[in-house]
């Protein structure tokens, strides 16, 4: 691992750095929904410069690491929990076969929990259509304010406004904010801003926002079911419930003044 680890500097100059294809989508709104992890009211992650040749430790690339692979793994549990390992590969099926049979049941565990516990939102699911999937802003959606996107949003059941790209997402980020928290002590904070021509964390300016949006107790039953769904044998209603109380943004706030809230007392367990 050494060896590896001394060979990062290298290895970064062969990432591609592109845009993803999607980061101008959503231009047209007037709105932002940021989000970032942290702990001890800091930062997780960074970015050096290309021209800083310093390897990373494991230790610095663990939670971005950990939030991605919690996230895709979700989705292979979401597609093939370990209640379905069994019955792979009988009767000469694929696994694609097994897929499209479960998906047309709707025997996925995204489809349980949007059946048990549907997001409701109907202007943030067609909005998320424009953010994620490149459609048109209709002449309403260009004309949301911030507050009507912290009304959508705050009133629902979703852990951030990624969920609402599709059912499969809704899933894997409960999943991956949960087992963050509960892991790690890292904390996802979601936000609504602003969107001004300058573009910065100094710039944009919170409407609303929250540090441990799955720890809110409307979101607890549907978060729960997915880690039960995904570990049956981790107590999940148990996991969220000693998840942290969400905290609160100040309104009116920069983006990255909300970083550290060190005149606020962070709970480590929720009182039940």
């Amino acid at each position: 691992l050494g060896d590896v680890y001394k060979r990062q500097a290298q290895e970064r100059d062969v990432i591609n750095e592109a845009p993803d294809f999607r980061s101008n989508f959503g231009n047209d709104l007037g709105f932002i929904m940021p989000w970032r992890y942290i702990k001890n009211n800091d930062y997780v992650s960074y970015i050096t410069a290309r021209a800083t040749r310093t390897d990373r430790s494991l230790a610095e690339l663990s939670p971005d690491l950990s939030s991605l692979l919690y996230h895709e793994l979700a989705h292979a549990n979401d597609f093939f929990p370990s209640s379905t390992h069994s019955s792979l590969g009988i009767d000469n099926q694929t696994l694609l076969d097994h897929f499209e049979q479960r998906s047309e049941n709707k025997e996925l565990i995204s489809d349980k929990v949007t059946s048990r516990f549907p997001l409701t939102s109907g202007e943030m699911s067609s909005l998320a259509t424009v953010s994620f999937r490149g459609e048109t802003a209709s002449s309403t959606q260009k004309n949301y304010l911030p507050s009507d996107i912290t009304l959508f949003f705050s009133n629902d059941i979703a852990s951030d406004y990624y969920a609402y790209s599709s059912t499969r997402e809704d899933t894997a980020m409960l999943f991956e904010e949960a087992m963050m928290s509960h892991r790690y002590g890292i904390l996802r904070d979601v936000g609504v801003t602003d969107r001004p021509e300058n573009i910065t964390a100094a710039t944009i300016t919170v409407d609303w926002g929250q540090r441990g949006r799955i720890g809110q107790s409307s979101l607890q039953s549907r978060a729960a079911f997915v880690i039960n769904s995904i570990f049956p044998n981790m107590d999940g209603t148990n996991l969220i419930s000693n998840l942290p109380e969400p905290i609160a943004m100040t309104q009116g706030d920069s983006w990255l003044e909300t970083v550290s809230y060190t005149h606020l007392t962070l709970p480590t367990k929720r009182i039940v």
